[in-house]
């Protein structure tokens, strides 16, 4: 059965940025992935982070990320203040509370930080595609992406499609872990982690990265325990040229609102597709 409207969206259409390096640089020989990879479990009460008020789900998904990384770096959970993900949103948010591009999120949260926590890098991971997501969640951790939601199931539950992806219901969350055998993921969004098939994932992903963090990284060897070579990327970050960006940015569409909701959401912006661990977005990591 549909659930009722648990929270609102708020990631707007996808940004290109045509300084975009090649993940497959970076993971050359790596291994197969492994039939399951859990990153969730040990996640406890992770709240909203203001995805209940505003349309922040491209800065509360940065927030869910931060708390698995820190509960499976063994650094205990790392719960970021709502307000610091507000206020991060606020700087990167379109108009009034319409959203935000997932490209101005990752730049931002690289440059200035979102609650005093700050990425290294981020790679385009290739929208829809199963092995380069499930790369991202062994490696990385999590699988930051966006989707355009169909009307029916907005709100879950994700296991079956249901039907066209709406562009104007763009929303961001991060996958934690996957399943093989039950070909399904496990995603944070609206306080839970739940359930998203792999079928769900193909149809209305539209944008995915994996985000490097100081906490999945094992900086001392210079790579990350699974052979990323976490040297090599940051050589290529440092030599990338500094030219404006001649990508295309599309026009932000409104926000769906229920029947309860007084004020119309203004516009809102979805995110930037890409190339799952295959493609790294330097733009954003340009310091």
């Amino acid at each position: 059965m549909a659930k009722k409207q648990i929270g609102k969206l708020g990631k707007g259409p996808k940004k290109h940025d045509n300084r975009n390096l090649q993940m497959a640089r970076y993971v050359k020989g790596i291994a197969p992935t492994l039939p399951k990879v859990d990153h969730a479990t040990k996640l406890r009460n992770i709240g909203q982070m203001g995805n209940d008020v505003w349309n922040s789900c491209t800065c509360s998904a940065a927030g869910h990320m931060i708390q698995s990384w820190s509960v499976y770096a063994d650094r205990g959970q790392i719960n970021i203040p709502d307000n610091d993900i507000i206020d991060a949103y606020k700087i990167v948010q379109v108009g009034d509370d319409g959203g935000a591009y997932a490209l101005d999120v990752l730049n931002l949260w690289h440059k200035t930080g979102i609650g005093g926590e700050k990425i290294e890098a981020f790679v385009e991971v290739a929208p829809a595609d199963l092995t380069q997501a499930k790369l991202a969640v062994m490696y990385f951790g999590s699988c930051y992406i966006g989707m355009g939601l169909p009307d029916q199931n907005l709100y879950g539950p994700w296991t079956t499609v249901t039907g066209p992806s709406n562009r104007n219901n763009g929303h961001m969350v991060n996958i934690v872990a996957y399943d093989d055998d039950k070909q399904m993921f496990r995603v944070c969004t609206w306080g839970a982690v739940w359930n998203m098939s792999y079928a769900w994932y193909q149809k209305y992903c539209d944008e995915a990265y994996a985000v490097a963090d100081d906490l999945s990284l094992n900086e001392t060897s210079g790579l990350t325990p699974e052979g990323f070579d976490w040297n090599a990327l940051m050589a290529d970050i440092n030599n990338l040229d500094e030219a404006p960006d001649d990508g295309t940015t599309p026009t932000p569409t409104p926000t769906p609102t229920d029947d309860n909701d007084k004020k119309k959401s203004p516009l809102i912006p979805i995110l930037i597709g890409g190339a799952v661990i295959l493609a790294i977005v330097a733009a954003a990591i340009l310091a």
